[in-house]
């Protein structure tokens, strides 16, 4: 996979910033954007799993990748003087809590 296959040419100014969750051998693989969902893909390794341990771990890499996103939105709303309180009321993930949910996944052995 290309360091950004999810890349089209814009200029600098429209670039959506993309934040990727992916399983420990990287056969599962989302990709979210600050504005929502923009892509799944899978390995053929990804086809070997059972169809609920698939469905599971797509869900659980897709939120591995949702919550890199809200963090990174996170640390721009403190950037910009909004206070921890208020972020954490709108549940929004510190990058400890999303290292924690990454080491699940790679110690999960049916993800």
């Amino acid at each position: 996979m290309s360091p950004n296959a999810f890349h089209t040419d814009t200029d600098e100014q429209d670039r959506t910033e993309l934040f990727v969750g992916y399983n420990r051998d990287r056969s599962i693989i989302v990709t979210y954007s600050h504005y929502g969902f923009v892509g799944l893909e899978l390995t053929d390794r990804a086809y070997r799993l059972t169809e609920t341990a698939l469905g599971r771990a797509i869900v659980e890499v897709a939120k591995l990748a949702h919550q890199r996103a809200m963090a990174h939105l996170r640390e721009v709303q403190l950037s910009l003087g909004t206070s921890r309180r208020i972020l954490d009321r709108r549940d929004l993930p510190t990058a400890e809590q999303v290292d924690a949910l990454q080491q699940r996944i790679d110690e999960d052995p049916d993800i």
